[in-house]
């Protein structure tokens, strides 16, 4: 596939092992985002980040890193911990149910549905609670 131009490549990664880029490919109008690697399995890509190595089309940017996102780190491990303890609840809830629950399966349930209450009002850098015994 051949390429008529290369533009704001940068950075990908702090070994400076990828570059990434947008590439204007001759059979598409548009540019189109392009990570080069010297191990590339194309033709395309070795040459990409050697040219832009070489400085043919521009400077390369630094690499920055990502800002952490705790947000959505804090979503996942609330949804990680939820179906844990929806796992735990679901059968000691049936138990109760259905009057097969012994006096541990209780308060385990118990101790179960208030620590998924409590898991589930964390925020973003609040402290975890502990999971029940």
């Amino acid at each position: 596939m051949n390429y008529t131009d290369v533009k704001s490549p940068e950075w990908s990664n702090e070994e400076q092992s990828l570059i990434t880029c947008q590439v204007k490919f001759e059979s598409f109008d548009d540019y189109l985002p392009f990570t080069a690697s010297p191990d590339d399995d194309t033709e395309w890509g070795p040459q990409i980040f050697e040219e832009c190595q070489a400085g043919e089309w521009g400077d390369i940017a630094d690499y920055i890193e990502p800002a952490i996102d705790h947000v959505s780190e804090t979503g996942a491990q609330k949804r990680a911990l939820l179906r844990e303890a929806g796992e735990i609840i679901f059968p000691l809830t049936l138990a109760v149910k259905h009057g097969m629950a012994t006096k541990e399966e209780i308060a385990s349930l118990d101790a179960w549905e208030k620590y998924s209450v409590l898991v589930s009002r964390v925020n973003p850098g609040d402290n975890w609670p502990l999971k029940p015994e």
